[in-house]
């Protein structure tokens, strides 16, 4: 059975801003489809998708590609060196396993390779035989990184000015991470939020404005948060590359903005932790932050130097709220609207259960 309809190109699944019909056929190029990157794509709408890299290479697990298949969304790879750029916006078809323009007559241009749950398990299989090899090699790179990066860490921190907008304050940063609207939700529930700054990373500030809460700060290379939100009054840090590149800037001064520039050679999350630090946070949640050899791989980085050091020196300082969902999954169901009971009510719902006693 065929499958047709209009092809739409994005360079990045973060950069989708619309939602697609259930006909449209969305072409990425995404090597190794994070869960964050899968999510996206059933969020707006998205029921076929065709991927320039390899979706899952089985060079390390990752659970994008089964996400998307859970929620009926079917995922295909480009068997050959085509650019997705030059179908967009056309008509175009999948049959047998060929990828057709559809125009005048239909023309070949492509091989196309199915997931299914069989050539899944294989790819899972995989990953778990090469894990052993691969957390060597990542913690070769993150150890080496680390070692060079701490000369660069010492030259920002000692040229950041010290401040005292956060002093003695609590800080809830946001970033794009594996189930991170899960955690935000229920972290909109518990915290007081009226005594907290919110910091959230790049696009993490939409989904923030999403659940009620527009953030003090942004910080990131401002790629995937939407204008409606670099224009909401938040107060903007504009990531720069050890290399002293900001990108973000340019998109900022077309919009008429201005921002601080940061220099830093980790994720745009590490900038929002030393910012925090340096004008005087004294405790750091931490919602979505990136943990462990399989979120970086995902991010396309070989090794995490700079966070390790960065959570050396924010120490106890932070709370990680990475997964604090699965907390309450007994006492409500997982919701991203924001709509939660308040936390007496959850408490009062914990507490009338029965106890049971121990057995002698």
């Amino acid at each position: 059975m065929s499958i047709q309809g209009r092809a739409f190109f994005y360079e990045k699944t973060k950069k989708i801003r619309r939602i697609h019909h259930p006909e449209d056929i969305v072409f990425i190029t995404h090597q190794d489809i994070d869960e964050v990157a899968a999510q996206s794509l059933i969020d707006h709408g998205v029921k076929v998708m065709i991927n320039e890299k390899s979706s899952m290479s089985g060079r390390f697990y990752h659970e994008g590609v089964k996400r998307l298949l859970e929620a009926n969304v079917r995922v295909f790879d480009l068997c050959n060196t085509l650019s997705a750029r030059v179908v967009h916006g056309k008509q175009v078809m999948i049959e047998r396993h060929q990828l057709f323009l559809r125009e005048e007559r239909l023309l070949p241009i492509a091989i196309v390779e199915e997931y299914d749950r069989l050539r899944l398990a294989q790819l899972e299989k995989k990953a778990r035989e090469v894990w052993l090899e691969n957390f060597i090699k990542f913690g070769e790179n993150s150890i080496r990184h680390a070692d060079k990066e701490l000369s660069l860490l010492r030259y920002c921190w000692e040229r950041w000015p010290e401040g005292r907008a956060f002093l003695n304050e609590e800080v809830l940063i946001v970033s794009r991470g594996n189930h991170y609207k899960e955690d935000l939700s229920f972290a909109f529930q518990l915290l007081p939020l009226k005594n907290i700054t919110i910091v959230a990373v790049d696009g993490a500030a939409d989904t923030c404005a999403s659940l009620g809460y527009i953030p003090d700060y942004i910080v990131g290379d401002m790629d995937s948060v939407s204008n409606d939100l670099l224009q909401s009054g938040a107060k903007l840090i504009v990531h720069e590359n050890e290399r002293g590149e900001a990108p973000g800037m340019k998109r900022l001064e077309r919009l008429g903005l201005t921002a601080t520039k940061k220099r830093w050679a980790g994720v745009s999350e590490d900038v929002a932790i030393i910012h925090s630090l340096k004008e005087g946070a004294k405790r750091l949640f931490i919602v979505g932050g990136q943990r462990g050899m399989e979120e970086y791989l995902a991010k396309g980085r070989e090794g995490m130097g700079s966070s390790l050091l960065v959570r050396m020196i924010a120490g106890n300082r932070i709370i990680d709220l990475k997964g604090i969902h699965a907390c309450f999954q007994e006492l409500l169901p997982i919701s991203v609207t924001g709509r939660y009971p308040s936390l007496l009510t959850l408490l009062e719902r914990s507490t009338a259960s029965p106890v049971k006693e121990a057995q002698p």
